[in-house]
């Protein structure tokens, strides 16, 4: 697999467009999510696009479901960021509630193909002028992953991330801006994020695993092997296939339970799993000391159900139900709800309480990434606790309300039925 720029080959069938904004990370729920899968026309219909397009069967006739809204589908398909895998088969459809879903969605797939495109010159470009300055680079994310779709350009991407190797954050901030990017967030210990408007928004990470425990710790120091070049370059890397999965996985799992997530991801693993050649013994003891092992059998169940149009038991259906009820990155309300199931020892009271704690006094590391002066003068952090509880409180109201509004015992004991579902251990 090369990491390298991918251009697509049949790139006639695509159109240009003008200019589109970077996508929002986070989104509300959509509206329609009162029913269940089984019920929901519009999440049977979504499945069926996905699997007709990871198959390659952008012609196959798919019948419109009565009772399906275009409306809501063409809605439901964007927030999922799905436009680019499955209009071109939708644009291959023929009845009154296909036209109208063509429609509405033909100029959107113009504009996020000539995103798409752009961004591919310009991580291409990026990417080439690291190894020029000798910068040790690792691509992740979904910049590796699109190169397992039929056509990379099926898969969108929101951001361009990638692994650095000892490399000073003052000297990339420098380097980074000569080549037209402004840094708009800066988390010392994890990563750096740059904007180039209109299209490009790229993460420089200093860690493969947003928390480094002893278990990542190690997985990280298999990384800048030599073996692991990417052919004809001296600077640029690439995970091993058993490696790329492992951390795909675990991704999968941080926003499965921080903020929520898209089924894209799950289209990821599937993929992955159906072409990537593993020691699957190896795959499973690394999941097994990360502690996802129960999660990552159970979505890869459910992908195959999913994607190869097996039968579906009621877990199944929850999981789904989950995964397509906001965006490809989740929601707020999602995030709210989701902290009293991750913080404290089981109780939905002591969970909130601990959650409430944690927002007001969150650790160090945590606030140097909001309080840079931390990083000088570490003794100043109760005076900016202070400071983050009167932002909390009079500044920031609208999440004081959220918590109110989406910490409650109903969604607490709804998200907890999907963790069980999802072979999650709560934490």
């Amino acid at each position: 697999m090369d990491g390298a720029r991918t251009i697509n080959p049949n790139i006639d069938k695509y159109r240009a467009a003008p200019s589109f904004c970077r996508p929002s990370r986070g989104v509300a729920r959509c509206g329609i999510w009162g029913k269940t899968m089984c019920e929901n026309k519009e999440t049977e219909m979504l499945l069926r696009l996905m699997r007709a397009a990871l198959h390659r069967n952008f012609e196959m006739p798919i019948p419109w479901e009565t009772g399906c809204d275009a409306e809501k589908l063409d809605v439901l398909i964007r927030r999922q960021s799905l436009v680019m895998m499955v209009y071109p088969v939708i644009a291959r459809q023929s009845g009154d509630g296909w036209e109208s879903l063509r429609k509405g969605m033909k100029d959107f797939f113009a504009r996020e193909t000539h995103r798409s495109i752009t961004q591919e010159y310009e991580i291409g470009w990026l990417l080439d002028e690291m190894e020029a300055s000798g910068i040790d680079c690792l691509p992740m994310k979904g910049w590796v992953i699109r190169n397992y779709y039929p056509d990379p350009l099926m898969r969108s991407m929101t951001d361009f991330d990638v692994l650095l190797r000892e490399v000073e954050h003052d000297k990339m901030l420098a380097w980074m801006k000569t080549r037209g990017y402004n840094r708009v967030k800066m988390v010392r210990q994890y990563d750096d994020e740059y904007e180039k408007p209109p299209y490009m928004y790229v993460e420089l990470h200093w860690h493969l695993f947003y928390e480094g425990g002893e278990v990542e710790q190690q997985q990280e120091r298999t990384v800048w092997q030599e073996d692991d070049r990417e052919p004809g370059t001296a600077h640029r890397y690439r995970l091993r296939e058993e490696d790329l999965y492992i951390h795909c996985m675990s991704h999968f799992y941080k926003h499965f339970t921080s903020s929520g997530v898209g089924i894209r991801f799950l289209a990821d693993i599937y993929l992955l799993q159906k072409q990537l050649k593993m020691d699957r013994s190896y795959v499973e003891a690394m999941f097994a000391q990360m502690k996802i092992l129960g999660f990552a059998r159970r979505l890869e169940q459910v992908a195959l159900s999913c994607f190869e149009g097996q039968a579906m038991d009621e877990q199944t259906k929850l999981i789904v139900d989950y995964l397509t009820e906001a965006g490809v990155h989740g929601s707020l309300e999602l995030n709210e709800a989701l902290y009293t199931v991750k913080k404290g020892e089981g109780a939905y009271g002591l969970n909130r309480l601990c959650t409430f704690w944690q927002r007001c006094f969150p650790d160090l590391t945590f606030m140097q990434a909001g309080y840079p002066r931390l990083n000088r003068q570490p003794w100043l952090m109760p005076f900016y606790w202070g400071i983050r509880i009167f932002r909390i409180v009079f500044l920031q109201n609208e999440r004081v309300r959220a918590m109110a509004r989406y910490q409650t015992k109903k969604e607490y004991d709804r998200l907890k039925e999907i963790y069980d579902a999802a072979g999650i251990d709560e934490k």
